[in-house]
This record gives structure tokens, sequence and C-alpha cells, in this order.
């Protein structure tokens, strides 16, 4: 028998392996896909868990127990969280029920000024009603939908806030585990790429977060100073929508103009759509660079490809995960490269070098 021909047996087992490692991946994709809410939960946990382990470290670093600091920053973070609800989350859920209340008053205003005359005048009737529609809904109905959604917020809010205490906890040994079964040659190169992981998802978290204060404490500011009813609904709305990126801040922005427009009238909207572009325009070139720094380098376009794609297969929590997963894969796929030029016994440099001399 040939020496290149593998024996039955080994053929055989072979073939088993590949085949039950296909059908369990198969098996494990459906599983995902079939929990998208579990998922979820999962994925903000692991954000949120490897954003707080930043503070953890640091606190290790100056002699403090790690299970001091996990229990030090878990209840800081939830002192925190538990006061913005008290201070922000509260008020703004109650001008949100106001706002549902007045939209029918709001859209007949509309109707009447001067600026959707003058658009009316080139726009055909039946094409700028069907725009803008005749009725809201059901006022108590939509008081009710908030109710249950701020009450949903509430329990998924306890949910991640265990899951992530056990990540915290345990999170570091299972790894190190990981680690630690696999092969000496390849050990190295798992620990660096699970470190580049944890540097862009942390430093993306936090940036996230100091991105979405800042625009909130902006935008409520800005909208308070205008006299608008609804400034701490409408602020707390505008920072929330940086979590989704570039589709977020257009449809949080046009509500925002929108409402101006029909509360405050034309020079309040106008004046409402300057600050929109502007700071829209701030936050791309100062704001997020300098927050972000090296943790994400992404192309925009696509982030924004991967926003729709995962927007439309998870809805808004894709959307908000578009970001980070881009960022793990594009990681993944850098080592994955590397690897393969290393197999090919191509230095770095060189295939570098020949990359960049193509026309």
């Amino acid at each position: 028998m040939p020496r290149d021909r593998m024996p039955t047996t080994e053929l055989v087992r072979s073939t088993a392996i590949r085949t039950a490692t296909v059908l369990g991946i198969a098996f494990l994709a459906w599983i995902l896909w079939h929990s998208p809410l579990a998922l979820f939960v999962t994925a903000v946990s692991s954000l949120i868990a490897v954003a707080l382990d930043r503070a953890v470290r640091a606190m290790e670093r100056h002699r403090v127990p790690r299970n001091a600091g996990i229990a030090i920053v878990l209840t800081l973070w939830a002192a925190v969280s538990i006061a913005l609800v008290v201070v922000f989350a509260i008020p703004a859920v109650g001008q949100l029920q106001q706002l549902v209340v007045s939209a029918p008053q709001l859209l007949d205003r509309l109707r009447a000024s001067e600026l959707y005359l003058a658009i009316e005048r080139y726009v055909p009737a039946a094409t700028l009603s069907s725009a803008v529609p005749e009725r809201v809904g059901d006022v108590f109905s939509s008081a009710m939908g908030i109710a249950t959604g701020v009450l949903g917020a509430v329990a998924g809010f306890v949910t991640v806030f265990f899951v992530t205490a056990f990540m915290l906890g345990s999170g570091r040994p299972l790894v190190s585990a990981w680690l630690g079964a696999a092969k000496p040659t390849t050990r190295a190169r798992y620990a660096r790429l699970a470190e580049g992981i944890y540097d862009a998802v942390s430093g993306y978290v936090t940036g996230l977060a100091v991105i979405v204060a800042i625009h909130a404490a902006l935008a409520t500011t800005f909208l308070g100073f205008m006299k608008i009813p609804w400034f701490l609904a409408l602020g707390l709305m505008a920072g929330m929508s940086s979590l989704i990126p570039y589709i977020g801040v257009l449809v949080a922005g046009t509500v925002i103009v929108t409402v101006a427009f029909a509360s405050g009238g034309l020079w309040t909207g106008l004046a409402t759509l300057a600050y929109v572009v502007v700071y829209q325009q701030i936050e791309n070139q100062i704001v997020s660079p300098l927050v972000y720094r090296s943790a994400i380098d992404v192309n925009p376009l696509v982030i924004l490809v991967a926003a729709l794609i995962l927007g439309e297969v998870w809805g808004i929590g894709g959307a908000v995960l578009s970001v980070p997963v881009t960022a793990v894969a594009q990681i993944v796929i850098a080592e994955v490269l590397k690897f393969r030029r290393e197999r090919q016994e191509v230095p770095v440099e060189v295939a570098e070098m020949k990359h960049m001399d193509r026309p």
C-alpha cells in the first residue's frame, strides 16, 4: 500500500471527527439563533464586565484584593445607576408621557406652520400627508407601553448586573483554563488575541459611556435653554442614540428637530437643527477620535454595514453591538492572516512591503 494513502480506520476516524465538529458548530449556531435575548444579555454583560475589569485591575495594582475590588466596583456601578434613574430617568419618563399626550396638538401645530405650508406648495399634498400620520394612536396605550418598557429595563438591568458580577468573578479563571488547554506552540498567540480583544472592547465601552454622557448633557442643556418643555426626555434620548452608530443620532436628531419646530416655531426649529448638525460634526471630528483613540480602528463604512445587518437580525440590540462585534471580528481576521503568513514562512515586513508596492 502506498505510504501517502491513509488507512481505512484512520480515514473513518478523521471523517467522523470532522463530521461531529461540523454538527456541533451547527447545533451551537442553531441554539444561539433561537436565543436572541440570552445572547444579547450575555454580550452586553461581557462588554460591561470587560470595561469594569479595568478598574478592578487598577485596584489590584494598588494591592487591593481582586474580590474586594470587584465588590467596590459593582457597588459604585449600582449606586451611580440608581442615582441616575432617580434624578434623570424617572422625570424623563414623566416628560415622555406628556409628550405622547401632546403629540396630536403638536402635529396640528406643525401642519399649520409656515414651513409646512411652504413645503406644501412644492410637494403634493397626498405625499406630504402620508409622511405625517393623522393620529398618533391611543394615548393611554402609549403611556402604558412606556411604563412597561421602564419595568422591562429595570428587570433587564438587574439581570445584566448579576451576570456581569459572575463574569468578573469567574471570567479570568475561565480564560486562564482555556489558554492552559491550548498547545504550547499556540498559547502565546491565543493570549495575544485575547489581550487585543480585551483592550479594544474595554476602550470602546469606556469611550462610549463618555460620549453618551457628553451628548445627553449638551442636548439637555441646549433644549432646556430653548425652553422646549420635554427637554430632559429628548436630551436623554439624544444621548442614548449615540449607542447606535450613525443611524441612531440621525433618527434622534430628526425627532428632536421636528418637536422643536412644532413646539417652538420656525426659529426654534432652525436653531435646534443647527445645533444637531454642528454637534454631530464635533462628535465625529473631535470627541470620538479623542475618546476612542486607538481602541477601535474600523472603517466607518464597515461599521455602518454591520449596524444595518445586525439591526435587521437582532433589532436595536444588534445595532448597538455592531461596533464591538466588528472590532473583534477584525482582530480575529488579522490574527488569522498573520498566522497564514507565518505558516508560509513569509516575514511580516516583506509581506507588507509587497502589499504596498502593488499599484
